[in-house]
């Protein structure tokens, strides 16, 4: 476990050190004057690459405005790179945030490995597993579009693999090689930021669903030594199943032991333990809320011109399979957001069952109804990931984008009939 543990830590250092590399992160405060002022450079530099070549692409479709297959063709590279400038620039403003999120989920895997508990260790590891999954799936396709996107584009002779629009001429040599490199640079770097950025926040929803399955397991073995003898005593008496069990329990059957201590000590400290993984799962969606509406706004248009741009070049092999790829890494993004945000209602809900779970009914403890009804209301509340305030990142979001995205589809094919 010690290795998985460090497997884990440096999965988190890999994120904020690729960053680092591409200037979308910062450099120690210890470092020199100079060499902060030159990392200060490089980002501005990295980040004028992008927002230049945003710009490149809105200009091509200003250009081509009487042209509807050049605006749906620029604007599903565009749609995908805003959203990512986004994404970039929020994790520029809310480095210290992002720092204190990551900072929280080490210190709790750290504590949690420390307390040796094996059933809580097999939980995290599965969790740990699940995160890997996505890590290597999303750095996958992230490749896989790259590639596509720039070497099995299909273009004319002397042209760019994606339409941008340039106040120089860029179909002769030696113009047209640095261009190249420079869309290359530019994707390159954009789909690694984004597949970091959204690694980085599926670990965070990650953390708290590992969290929230551990809370379960502690409210429910959190009843005193003497409940459970009185449960088990009710039991072989009585012979039924513990609901029956409940309903008639006479306190006159067993020994009944006064002290509460144990109950209400084990049942603080889950009650201290779900309030800090609330406050967790606030945090995350304070931070995420408008990158997840910039996000869905996005995909909407994404999935959109990207199945419009698919059904056109169905008879290329290279033009089909350029889209078909880019319509995947858009719906499986949307999809893979809005299933977190499902599993989060579920999963901060789930407690409450387990809140109920714990035997209380078998404790001698005068104040009990307050006692379990305040936690029990507070986790009937579900914890969600909004949108901008506007949208709850569930499944039914997702079902919600996809009409959407599906009605623009069939607005452009009429368009594009008509215009025949």
């Amino acid at each position: 476990m010690v290795n998985t543990f460090q497997d884990h830590h440096g999965l988190l250092r890999s994120w904020t050190n690729a960053l680092k590399v591409m200037g979308m992160w910062r450099i120690d405060q210890n470092s020199s004057p100079v060499r902060r002022y030159l990392y200060m450079s490089y980002k501005c530099f990295i980040l004028s690459l992008i927002f230049l070549f945003i710009l490149a692409l809105a200009a091509d479709i200003f250009y081509c405005s009487d042209n509807l297959l050049i605006i749906t063709d620029d604007g599903c590279i565009l749609a995908g790179l805003s959203v990512i400038f986004f994404k970039i620039m929020n994790f520029q403003l809310y480095l210290d945030d992002l720092e204190k999120l990551l900072d929280t989920v080490h210190r709790d895997t750290k504590k949690l490995h420390e307390e040796k508990n094996a059933k809580h260790l097999k939980i995290w590891k599965q969790y740990f597993m699940i995160e890997k999954f996505f890590v290597y799936s999303f750095g996958t396709l992230g490749c896989f579009l790259v590639i596509t996107l720039l070497f099995f584009t299909p273009t004319e002779i002397g042209a760019l693999p994606i339409r941008s629009r340039y106040p120089f001429e860029v179909t002769d040599p030696p113009a047209h090689q640095i261009m190249f490199i420079y869309q290359g640079t530019v994707i390159s770097i954009s789909m690694a930021a984004i597949v970091i950025i959204d690694n980085t926040m599926l670990t965070l929803c990650n953390h708290a669903f590992c969290h929230f399955r551990i809370l379960r397991d502690e409210f429910r073995n959190c009843r005193s030594k003497s409940a459970a003898d009185r449960e088990k005593s009710i039991g072989e008496k009585g012979g039924k199943k513990l609901f029956k069990r409940r309903e008639t329990y006479d306190e006159t059957e067993v020994k009944v032991d006064d002290n509460p201590k144990p109950f209400r000590t084990n049942f603080f400290k889950c009650i201290r333990h779900h309030q800090e993984v609330i406050e967790f799962v606030e945090n995350i969606d304070n931070f995420s809320s408008p990158l997840m509406f910039v996000q869905l706004m996005s995909s909407n248009v994404m999935i959109c011109l990207t199945g419009f741009q698919a059904i056109l070049v169905v008879g290329q092999n290279s033009g089909f399979m350029k889209f078909a790829v880019y319509l995947s890494a858009a719906f499986l993004q949307l999809l893979s957001w809005c299933w977190f945000g499902s599993e989060l209602i579920h999963q901060s809900t789930s407690v409450a069952d387990a809140i109920w779970s714990t035997s209380w009914e078998l404790e001698k403890i005068t104040p009990m109804k307050s006692l379990i009804t305040i936690p029990l209301l507070r986790a009937k509340k579900p914890l969600k990931l909004t949108a901008g305030n506007f949208y709850v990142m569930s499944m039914e979001t997702f079902i919600s984008v996809l009409s959407g995205s599906y009605s623009f589809f069939a607005l452009l094919n009429t368009m594009n009939e008509s215009a025949k």
